[in-house]
């Protein structure tokens, strides 16, 4: 009876141990394992102070202790040291199994774009260039703009037309491989279409970048190269899409490939990283823009003094001859990096979003911005480590669109930060008309709070949390399930020993012996 006790309690205890690995937040998982591993300790600890307490009178108790450690750690290191792998190999299995894939491990990438809230106009953003390759590597006369990200039925028009409203004709044209809007080096297949008739037709671009959130673009006049030199002809460039595999490139992404031209030394194979891209700018410098684990790197190069500096970080000018070793060295940083961090950098190099992800609830994930005018390193709007969970967006240089939603029951809106005026402007809110406000920029996480206020009577309930991730909070679940166990732990013992019949008699001395009787 009391072989079968002790397997129930050791199979409760493996249960509890399994369960708080498998649902704990990630951010507590290693302490977690942590206590398993010295719990052995901690109960003998405990045993040994009982013992002091209940028998004062007792010699040689701590040598006694220290030899009873010494004995039982022999015993026991090994087969506990494989106990305790079995059980974090269970609850680990069984955490990918029900909570997915975790923060750290994953990109925040377009299934979050459910955050966007429904534009019942799309506004064409200023002028960002694409890549236009077809899916058969051949090049489009045309370029396209995006023009709108959402769900389904959610009110779309373009060009006057109702998106959700028409059958959608397949003009018969090579699928596009443009750009995710919020994540300029992922590349989607967008098919074209048509909808209504005549003079009113309007074609589009869409492909759905996720579970039932679609991308769409229009055209325009403007052409990107795939393949080019820079300004002063000293350095080509290409944008290689990848091989064909059963019909279908291999990546989303697009490598570049940057190459001396009077050597025809190639300078640069972009090939390691998720995705990347050099375009012309202006001024005659070309922009690398490198993505990896959803971090954003931007170098500008200058061929005519065979110089580049980090963009995205203002960082110093450097020899052309070090630009390999240092896009390897960042490639290393954003392949090692385990805090849950993402950077994001405006396509004219000026603006740097740092979000940084919190786990608000089981598996509930917020990513809160921080943003930097790169030029001055000033930071124009800070919401790390709050409940503002935002989507980022560029509508024109120096300007930023951050579409935001919160764990609060009321805050959900859009904002656009204005570097060039610096000024801010919200553009979205619960139940806002036409007058939102607007203001310096130095106002803007003010105007935020106030919003959130203004529209709490269009907010749809939801719990309520506070400005500060509660501790409390990520221990709730592994609590719940430990106060369960304890409780069976204790009918289980209750019923073992009423079954067992009479109370076990413990020996506390040794009697003595008769040895006159001996035979």
């Amino acid at each position: 009876m009391m072989i079968a006790q002790y397997w129930l309690l050791a199979a409760l205890a493996a249960t509890i141990v399994v369960a708080m690995i498998a649902s704990v937040p990630r951010r507590w998982t290693r302490w977690v394992m942590a206590l398993v591993v010295v719990s052995p300790v901690i109960l003998y600890v405990g045993a040994f102070a009982w013992e002091v307490v209940t028998r004062p009178g007792a010699e040689d108790v701590f040598a006694n202790a220290m030899l009873g450690f010494s004995l039982l750690s022999a015993i026991l290191l090994i087969p506990w040291g494989v106990t305790c792998v079995v059980l974090f190999a269970l609850g680990l299995g069984f955490r990918r199994l029900f909570r997915g894939r975790e923060v750290a491990d994953a990109k925040p990438v377009a299934l979050r774009q459910a955050n966007i809230a429904p534009a019942q106009v799309a506004t064409l953003p200023a002028a960002i260039k694409f890549s236009t390759m077809a899916d058969d590597g051949s090049r489009d006369a045309i370029e396209w703009r995006h023009a709108h990200i959402g769900f389904e039925n959610d009110g779309l028009k373009i060009g006057g037309q109702d998106v959700w409203g028409q059958k959608w004709r397949d003009v018969g044209a090579a699928p596009l491989r443009l750009s995710h809007p919020s994540y300029p080096l992922q590349m989607h297949l967008h098919a074209i279409y048509e909808i209504g008739n005549g003079p009113s037709a309007t074609r589009f671009a869409a492909s759905e970048v996720s579970n039932g959130v679609w991308s769409f673009y229009v055209s325009t006049r403007y052409v990107t190269e795939t393949s080019a030199v820079s300004a002063d002809g000293s350095l080509r460039f290409e944008q290689r899409a990848g091989e064909m595999v059963n019909g279908r490139l291999d990546s989303v992404g697009t490598c570049a490939v940057l190459v001396d031209v009077v050597t025809n030394k190639m300078l640069l194979d972009c090939g390691a990283w998720s995705a990347s891209e050099i375009t012309n700018s202006a001024d005659g410098s070309l922009l690398l823009r490198l993505d990896h684990k959803d971090g954003e790197t931007l170098l500008r190069i200058f061929p005519a003094s065979r110089t580049f500096r980090d963009q995205g970080m203002n960082g110093p000018a450097l020899p052309l001859a070090d630009l390999a070793a240092t896009v390897e060295r960042a490639r290393y940083a954003a392949a090692h990096q385990t805090e849950p961090t993402y950077r994001r950098i405006s396509p004219d190099g000026s603006i740097r979003i740092d979000l940084v992800a919190t786990e608000w609830g089981n598996s509930q994930w917020v990513y809160s911005p921080r943003v930097t005018d790169i030029a001055s390193g000033r930071v124009v709007l800070d919401l790390w480590n709050t409940d503002w969970d935002a989507t980022v967006s560029y509508p024109a240089n120096r300007r930023l669109s951050l579409d935001f939603r919160r764990y609060h029951f009321s805050g959900n809106l859009t904002i656009e930060l204005d570097l060039n005026t610096d000024r801010y402007r919200i553009t979205r809110e619960p139940g806002g008309g036409e007058n939102l406000p607007s203001g310096p920029l130095h106002e803007a996480a003010a105007a935020m709070e106030e919003s959130g206020r203004r529209t709490a009577k269009f907010a749809t309930a939801r719990p309520v949390f506070n400005d500060r991730p509660n501790p409390f909070a990520a221990w709730r679940a592994a609590l719940v399930i430990l106060l369960g166990a304890l409780a069976l732990i204790a009918v289980a013992t209750f019923l073992s020993l009423h079954l067992a019949g009479d109370k076990p008699q413990l020996l506390r001395q040794i009697p003595k012996l008769d040895l006159s009787k001996a035979p």
